[in-house]
């Protein structure tokens, strides 16, 4: 089994009227070393869609001419296994957007949930708060980087 973490970066809350930018998966084994990394700028879904601020003009660019979502889903899907297990803060977010333009089917687990059953905590925990909790102090907001806390976390709480 591998962990395959996931993230995505987006310009809303609704796949039904908002774009996805970014995808990031990071490859591990069980003992959470890194294997590969991979990323993906995306074209946007939407003909009306605003530049976001964290990218740069470069970025932006890239984004422009990326490739379709629904591209970026088959090639997720014909890199991951069957007992391939995801990793991601508030997955149900990433997996809800990417399975309005295809189908990610596998198991998951989500970091957020893992934060709220070990600490009675009813706040809004983000993933840089919760980073920082275990030492991590990165700040991003970029797929890649967002994939890569996230394993992190799941590996401390291991």
């Amino acid at each position: 089994m591998r962990y395959a973490s996931l993230d995505i970066e987006t310009d809303g809350l609704h796949p039904e009227f908002c774009n996805i930018y970014e995808v990031a998966l990071i490859l591990a084994d069980g003992k959470y070393e890194i294997l590969h990394e991979y990323q993906w700028f995306v074209k946007p879904q939407y003909s009306e869609y605003m530049k976001q601020k964290k990218f740069s003009d470069e970025d932006w660019k890239k984004i422009l001419e990326g490739k379709k979502i629904t591209e970026v889903i088959d090639e997720i899907n014909s890199i991951l296994d069957n007992d391939d297990l995801l990793v991601g803060y508030n997955i149900g977010f990433d997996l809800r957007f990417l399975n309005y333009w295809g189908e990610i089917d596998y198991g998951y687990i989500d970091v957020m949930a893992l934060y709220h059953q070990y600490f009675d905590d009813r706040n809004k925990m983000t993933l840089d708060r919760l980073g920082r909790m275990f030492g991590i102090k990165a700040r991003s907001h970029r797929a890649l980087m967002d994939a890569r806390k996230a394993l992190w976390i799941l590996k401390k709480f291991s």
